[in-house]
């Protein structure tokens, strides 16, 4: 009997070095796992953070509302390429819902691929722009004359903001 209670406590205390062991581990692993959850997340703010200003204006001179008439055409393409460059660079850093929102928002306001050295154009008709007398002729060729509809560019819009609202609560 003896030797069977000496058996029994040696196994128990194997038994629970071995499982404190691996839980020790996993706690690590997880551990380790939130704190690259975290930083993720981080970088992901800052990024759209990086971008958010230049994508507010585009919203609202596609949409004519805030202070787009205070933003030029020419001004638009060039908040447009730099959100593309901020993009571009740290695609990884996003999910694919992400990615497809943020492109199929920048194609309902933009018309690109235009040919080697030609800009993006912005998808409006310019009748809608010519109260701004400085701009009918001026900038009549960065636009490509078809009628943008505003409630598709909210809804693309928001598409993306609800992505960029997942990406920062999953990882």
């Amino acid at each position: 009997m003896e030797i069977f209670e000496l058996i029994v406590k040696a196994s128990t205390s194997i038994v629970l070095v071995i499982f404190g062991f691996l839980i020790n581990r996993n706690m690590a692993s997880h551990r380790s796992q939130l704190t690259l959850n975290v930083k993720l997340i981080e970088k992901r703010i800052k990024i759209y953070d990086e971008m958010s200003p230049e994508l507010n204006d585009i919203h609202q001179f596609m949409t004519r509302v805030g202070n787009w008439k205070e933003i030029s055409p020419k001004e638009i393409l060039e908040k447009k390429r730099s959100v593309d460059k901020v993009f571009h660079k740290n695609r990884p850093y996003w999910s694919p819902e992400f990615i497809t929102s943020y492109k199929a928002y920048i194609s309902e306001c933009f018309q690109t691929n235009n040919g080697t050295g030609e800009d993006a154009k912005i998808k409006a008709d310019t009748v809608k722009y010519v109260s701004l007398d400085t701009w009918a002729e001026k900038f009549s060729a960065i636009f490509t004359g078809e009628k943008s509809d505003k409630n598709r560019i909210r809804k693309k819009y928001d598409d993306f903001n609800n992505a960029v609202s997942n990406d920062f609560k999953k990882t």
